[in-house]
């Protein structure tokens, strides 16, 4: 799956796209290290992480995030602004990593021109009006697909997913890779805000 237009929801504009690298932790995922790989993260302080690359981008609604197709995860997710509950960036000597946060999880990005970006964000979430995020709720809950990984082969109704119980497994159960897991975590999240 490529992240292009035919993914975009109704109202949706691509802001920025940027080549990136999403940090994923391999024993989160069952991911074994390759031969001499941590010798060299441990020096970038990155021991135990997989870098996966490919290309972040930032719409009106969103951060969607388009892996390469030669990693060993593929796949497309994303972080809808409205989880978003902050985001840092640590541009410290080669470090270029900008961390996004929901109530759920923390997403970590490499990418250049992060105080350029992290501003790009705010300015989008702080954009976001009760109507859009409405539209875009029952968008999301009608063509679940166009979010990314892990929807397309659930066959679930997204409509009630306020009563998560066992819809929330069932949805884990057929995630075949993490970045299908980060969608999953985020589509509720979205369905089912959080308290502020």
């Amino acid at each position: 799956m490529n992240f292009d237009a035919g993914m975009l929801f109704t109202g949706e504009t691509i802001l920025q796209a940027k080549l990136a690298t999403a940090l994923i932790r391999r024993s989160d995922y069952g991911l074994e290290q390759m031969a001499g790989e941590d010798a060299i993260l441990k020096l970038f302080g990155q021991a135990g992480i997989e870098g996966i690359g490919g290309k972040l981008h930032l719409t009106n609604y969103r951060l969607v995030f388009d892996s390469h197709s030669y990693n060993r995860v593929t796949g497309v997710f994303s972080v809808f602004l409205s989880t978003i509950v902050g985001t840092t960036g640590d541009t410290r000597f080669t470090k270029k990593r900008i961390t996004v946060s929901t109530h759920a999880t923390a997403y970590e990005f490499i990418a250049w021109g992060i105080p350029a970006l992290l501003k790009l964000i705010e300015d989008a979430r702080t954009s976001l009006t009760e109507p859009s995020l409405d539209a875009l709720k029952s968008e999301v809950e009608a063509h679940p697909q166009k979010v990314g990984s892990g929807f397309e082969q659930s066959g679930l109704d997204l409509g009630d997913i306020k009563a998560v119980g066992g819809k929330l497994e069932a949805l884990i159960s057929i995630a075949v890779n993490p970045l299908d897991i980060a969608n999953i975590a985020n589509v509720i999240e979205l369905l089912t805000p959080m308290p502020k």
